[in-house]
């Protein structure tokens, strides 16, 4: 009976309790690191995607969706301001170094940063032009504007317009 009694104890049952209390903000941001390919109605047997689950429980928890910690317009936005700042970086800082004081490093370091981040940005990009059904020409902008220097304010303005459209949509009150 001691042994039954320690199983209990240590049994999943109290994980399970745990993991249900946890409807706030940590769980939000878990579920929301991977968003669902099923996104939809729920209905006849299906689960609601994670994406619909962080909305559902931001808005139950008083949230607004743009204080979620990283749907696919915030990340676009972080990661396209990180790419501009290291492009801006590359062009006026590391390649003046290697050219004028002949310091190849800034180069290297820089150019690899950036490299990485761009990448980053172009999967940011994909994501957030396929869940959010923009046109290919609203991609190709942002994309255009990735490649001009100070470009990134110009995304940074139209994604934060869209995370103020998309807020505006799904707070509870806006009839």
């Amino acid at each position: 009976m001691a042994a039954a009694t320690g199983m209990a104890r240590r049994g999943t049952g109290s994980r399970r309790r745990g993991a249900s209390e946890a409807q706030g903000p940590l769980r939000a941001f878990v579920q929301n690191l991977w968003p669902s390919r099923t996104d939809g109605p729920v209905g006849a047997g299906r689960r609601p995607s994670r994406r619909q689950i962080a909305i559902s429980v931001a808005v139950a928890n008083g949230r607004a969706l743009d204080t979620l910690p990283m749907n696919p317009l915030r990340m676009l936005r972080v990661v396209g301001f990180a790419e501009g700042l290291s492009f801006l970086f590359l062009l006026f800082v590391a390649v003046p170094l290697k050219h004028l004081a002949h310091i190849p490093g800034p180069v290297r370091i820089c150019g690899g940063l950036h490299g990485g981040l761009f990448l980053l940005f172009l999967v940011s990009l994909l994501r957030a032009t396929l869940e959010h059904e923009w046109k290919a020409t609203t991609a190709l902008r942002l994309f255009v504007l990735s490649l001009i220097p100070f470009g990134f304010v110009g995304v940074d303005r139209f994604v934060s317009a869209e995370i103020a459209r998309e807020t505006a949509t799904t707070t509870p009150g806006n009839a």
